[in-house]
């Protein structure tokens, strides 16, 4: 998305999204929050969660997938 050349509207709410809204490119423009609700594990400006805490941006828990579930089940 941080390649687009335009971004009128997004709308990223109710996806099961995780890990750190990209903050480049056009992306930089984009300052909705409301358009990233029911997102419990997605994290950065413009949320309020940890946008002034540098420390916590840089890393983020890893959430399971289900691909991951599957590899343990094979393995």
């Amino acid at each position: 998305l941080g390649l687009l050349d335009s971004l009128g509207y997004l709308n990223q709410s109710y996806n099961n999204l995780s890990g750190k809204i990209p903050r480049d490119g056009h992306m930089l423009t984009f300052d909705n929050s409301s358009s990233y609700l029911g997102n419990p594990h997605l994290w950065g400006c413009p949320l309020e969660r940890n946008c002034s805490l540098p420390h916590l941006q840089q890393s983020a828990p890893p959430v399971p997938t289900m691909d991951d579930e599957e590899e343990r089940d094979e393995g």
